[in-house]
């Protein structure tokens, strides 16, 4: 009977021996997951060895460290719109950080509870829900709109600009060799959406649009309204060097992104936003001063490595608004070896564009010079007929 007994006895503790190792080897399973990169697999490891075991505090450990890569807590931004976050695997991750402080915080202050501590501070700054990950991600681009508009005025005084005359010189040199001189008119009504151009100069030009119908050198033309608002919008706005209403809005955020950097020697803030027109895509970036909040210049990069980089300096007031009086452009072609990081998408790098703007050797060089600048004012509608 003895004999048996201690034969039965034997068996359970071979048994136990048996579950103890293998539970060991589904935790070693688990740490090689984790090693090699594989969270999702960690997770599964680790949750067969809870279903032998219950939860421990290595166990708790290595769950909360392959949540956190998961979840990307060390790279996830919340100033790009496009970031995506998994509210179900964050409130796992705070639930578990509790529970493993909770257990830890009798056996005294070492690395990883205070590495899970800290963990646990900064998801408590994290969005709840996807309302706060919205108000979290626009904060920053609102911070510089309304920075913006302030420095030039007030975006309601910006909306009751309803006729402009502008005019000025314009300088073009090309290759450094070519040099050519015009000077032009610009008039415009908003509230019923007309727009006059006039150039005079080597290649002068009149351009007249009136609501449903547009005049171009002399040739007449016709379009449904929506297409000559949206023309005339993006005339008056690229023409005029009127930098007043930026070309997006807070409602447009989730295809834009935001950075710090710097424009020439100043200190800025950088809104990028990629376009595409005819099936060419390219982009611009926004240069907004971190000191005045102006919109101190764009940096438009196209597919095929051309770069255009426009300064805006030298703003004066009128009627209580702040626009820049001098407007100068430069077209670069970057070189096969310049090509070689550069993506037409992503735009134009910091330390590209510091190369550039310290450089000469421009395609072509463009300034415009406001000699006169007139906001409402009376308009003879005969200019536009």
């Amino acid at each position: 009977m003895k004999n048996i007994l201690l034969f039965i006895g034997m068996l359970l503790v071979c048994n136990i021996q048996a579950q103890d190792a293998l539970t060991m080897l589904k935790f070693e399973d688990a740490e090689t997951a984790f090693n090699a990169g594989d969270y999702n697999r960690t997770l599964e490891k680790i949750e067969e060895v809870e279903k032998e075991v219950g939860a421990t505090s290595k166990t708790l450990y290595l769950k909360i460290m392959a949540q956190k890569e998961l979840l990307g807590v060390d790279h996830i931004d919340f100033t790009d719109p496009s970031t995506t976050f998994d509210f179900a695997l964050f409130e796992s991750l705070l639930e578990n950080s509790q529970t493993y402080l909770n257990l830890m915080k009798e056996q005294g202050l070492d690395d990883r509870f205070r590495e899970v501590h800290n963990l646990q501070e900064k998801l408590g700054h994290y969005p709840k829900n996807e309302k706060e990950l919205k108000s979290m991600y626009s904060k920053p681009y609102e911070k510089v709109f309304e920075k913006y508009y302030t420095s030039i005025g007030s975006q309601d005084k910006i909306a009751l600009v309803e006729t402009v005359v502008l005019e000025e010189n314009q300088k073009n040199e090309y290759d450094n060799q070519y040099i050519e001189n015009s000077s032009s008119t610009i008039t415009s009504k908003k509230a019923v959406g007309k727009y006059y151009l006039n150039i005079e100069g080597p290649y002068g030009s009149k351009t007249i649009f009136n609501k449903e119908k547009g005049i171009y050198d002399g040739i007449l033309f016709t379009s449904n309204f929506e297409y000559t608002k949206n023309l005339y919008d993006k005339l008056t706005s690229s023409s005029l060097s009127l930098v007043s209403q930026l070309p997006f809005t807070i409602d447009d955020i989730q295809s834009l992104k935001i950075r710090q950097g710097d424009f020439g020697d100043e200190a800025a803030t950088i809104i990028h936003q990629q376009e595409e027109a005819n099936g060419i895509y390219y982009s611009i970036n926004y240069y907004f001063s971190d000191t005045s909040g102006r919109l101190i210049g764009t940096v438009t990069s196209m597919q095929g490595g051309t770069v255009t980089v426009m300064r805006y300096s030298d703003f004066r007031q009128v009627k209580e608004l702040t626009f820049p009086f001098k407007r100068t452009v430069k077209t670069y072609q970057l070189s096969e070896y310049g090509k070689k990081d550069y993506d037409s998408k992503e735009g134009l790098g910091d330390e590209m564009l510091a190369v550039l703007m310290q450089q000469d050797n421009y395609q072509s060089i463009t300034t415009n010079t406001t000699t006169l600048l007139k906001i409402n004012e009376h308009i003879p509608e005969s200019i536009f007929e």
